[in-house]
C-alpha cells in the first residue's frame, strides 16, 4: 500500500484503506523510502519473508509533520513484532481564555458551618421557591430541573457569596509593609558590599536583626487576627492555632511563657538506683 509500501495488499488491508478514506486518516508508513528492514515488522515462522502489518495512522492534515516511520531491527521485546516508532514535529498550542468572560468562582460554603447563616440560607429559598410560579404539569423535568438550579444559585450566590482565596498567607497580607522592610535591607547590603567598614556592617546587621523581629511581629498578628475565622476550617487546625495564640499571648521576652509551669525532667539514673534500693539483700 502506497508508493512505498511492501509486500501485497489483502481484505483487511483493503479495510483498513476504506476506513482511512471515510475519516480523513492518513497511514505514515508507505509514504518514506526505507529499506526492507526498517519497513517490515512481522515474519512469519515458516513461510520466512516479511510482511508490513504495524501501522502508524495520523489525520491527513497532519502528514507535513510526520518525520520518519520505521521499524527497529533489534527492538522486537521477546515477540516475533518488531517495534515501529515515529518521528513528528508537535507544537502544543496554549489554551485560550475568553477574553473579557470571567470563570465564576466558587461559593463560600464554610459559611454553612455556622448556624445562622445555614438557618438563613434555608428561610431563602424556601421564600423564594414558594414565590416562584408552578410549572405547567406537562413542564419537562428538564425544565422543572432549571427552574430548581436558577434558583439555588442565585440564593446561594446572594447569601453566602463567591469564596475567599483559600492559601491565604500572612506575606500576601503585608505585602507593602514587609516590601519597604526588604528594600531598606538590601539597600545597607548594597551599601556594605560597596564600601567595607565597620559602620556599614554594623548598620546591616542592625537592620536584618529588626527585619527578622519585625516579620515575626507582623506573622503573629496575622494569625491572631485569623483565629476567629479558623474554627470553620476543622478541629485539628483549630487546636493548634489556639495552641499557637496562647504562646504568643504568655511569652515573655526571655522565651519562656509564664503561665505555664516549667516542667522537670527527671534523670533516668535515679530512678533506677532508687528501685534497685528498695530491694531487700538475700
Amino acid at each position: 500500500m502506497g508508493a512505498h509500501g511492501h509486500g501485497s495488499c489483502n481484505d483487511n488491508g483493503l479495510l483498513l484503506l476504506r476506513t482511512c478514506a471515510e475519516h480523513r486518516l492518513l497511514l505514515t508508513n508507505p509514504f518514506f523510502r526505507l529499506p526492507t528492514q526498517e519497513k517490515a515488522t512481522w515474519m512469519p515462522p515458516r513461510l520466512r519473508h516479511w510482511h508490513l502489518l504495524d501501522y502508524v495512522i495520523v489525520r491527513r492534515r497532519d502528514r507535513q509533520d510526520v518525520l520518519v516511520t520505521k521499524a527497529i531491527r533489534d527492538a522486537d521485546g521477546w515477540t516475533d513484532h518488531r517495534l515501529v516508532i515515529s518521528q513528528m514535529w508537535l507544537r502544543l498550542q496554549p489554551r485560550r481564555r475568553p477574553q473579557g468572560k470571567r470563570p465564576p468562582g466558587k461559593l463560600n460554603t464554610l459559611l454553612l458551618n455556622l448556624p445562622a447563616n445555614c438557618f438563613d440560607f434555608s428561610n431563602q429559598i424556601t421564600e423564594t421557591l414558594e414565590d416562584l410560579h408552578a410549572p405547567a404539569d406537562n413542564a419537562t423535568v428538564e425544565t422543572r430541573w432549571g427552574q430548581l438550579r436558577n434558583v439555588s444559585q442565585s440564593t446561594a450566590l446572594e447569601v453566602l457569596g463567591r469564596a475567599h482565596r483559600q492559601h491565604q498567607d500572612w506575606f500576601d497580607d503585608n505585602d507593602a509593609d514587609i516590601s519597604n522592610l526588604l528594600a531598606e535591607k538590601n539597600g545597607l547590603h548594597k551599601a556594605y558590599m560597596d564600601l567595607r567598614t565597620d559602620a556599614t556592617k554594623a548598620a546591616f546587621f542592625r537592620c536584618q536583626r529588626l527585619v527578622r523581629q519585625r516579620l515575626r511581629e507582623i506573622q503573629d498578628a496575622w494569625m491572631i487576627r485569623k483565629a476567629p475565622m479558623l474554627p470553620l476550617t476543622g478541629s485539628l487546625t483549630w487546636t493548634r492555632t489556639m495552641t499557637w495564640i496562647c504562646h504568643l499571648h504568655y511569652q515573655k521576652p526571655s522565651g519562656r511563657c509564664s503561665s505555664f509551669p516549667a516542667v522537670k525532667h527527671r534523670d533516668p539514673t535515679q530512678s533506677h538506683r532508687k528501685s534497685t534500693s528498695m530491694v531487700a539483700p538475700d
